[in-house]
C-alpha cells in the first residue's frame, strides 16, 4: 500500500515537472524537447552505487515527462566531470545538494520534509536540497532502495 502511494507521488511529480517548470523558463526552440544538466553535490557522502541508482531513477522520471537530463557528480573526482562545468547555473543547469540532514530549524524535526527548493521573486529557482537522513529513514522503513531518493531528485 505504501509503495503504491509512493508510486502515485512520483507520478504526480512527473506531471508537475513536465507541465509547468520547464516550459516557462526555456527558450521556445528548446521547449519541445528540453534538456537539463543537474550538478549534484553529495555532502551526505552516500555510497556511489546508491547515488547512481537514484540518479537513474530520477532520469527515467524526467524522460517520461519529455525531458532529457545529464547528471554531474561534482564532489567526487571523476575524469568525465570538469569542476568548472559544475558551477554554471541557469534554466538548463540546476544544482542539487544532498545534505546529511536538514539545516533549517522548522524542518529538522519533521520526518515528512525530504528536501527543499528555493525560487526568487519571479518564481524561478535553480537550487534544490535533499535531506538524506529523512530520506534514508523512510527508505529503510519501507524498503524502497533508491526509488525515494530518485523521486526527491526529480522533484
Amino acid at each position: 500500500m505504501k509503495n503504491r502511494k509512493l508510486s502515485q507521488i512520483c507520478t504526480a511529480l512527473t506531471f508537475l515537472i513536465g507541465s509547468c517548470g520547464f516550459a516557462q523558463t526555456l527558450p521556445a526552440a528548446m521547449a519541445e524537447r528540453p534538456e537539463i544538466i543537474v550538478s549534484v553535490y553529495d555532502y551526505a557522502q552516500m555510497p556511489s552505487q546508491a547515488l547512481a541508482a537514484a540518479e537513474k531513477h530520477a532520469q527515467s522520471i524526467f524522460r517520461k515527462a519529455g525531458v532529457k537530463t545529464a547528471w554531474r557528480n561534482c564532489l567526487r573526482k571523476s575524469p568525465d566531470v570538469e569542476v568548472k562545468n559544475c558551477h554554471s547555473v541557469d534554466a538548463t543547469h540546476l544544482v542539487m545538494k544532498i545534505l546529511p540532514r536538514a539545516t533549517a530549524t522548522q524542518v529538522r524535526d519533521r520526518d515528512d520534509v525530504l528536501g527543499d527548493a528555493f525560487v526568487d521573486a519571479a518564481g524561478v529557482g535553480f537550487y534544490a536540497y535533499a535531506f538524506y537522513d529523512h530520506i534514508e529513514s523512510i527508505t529503510a522503513e519501507h524498503k524502497l532502495g533508491p526509488v525515494l531518493l530518485g523521486c526527491v531528485l526529480a522533484h
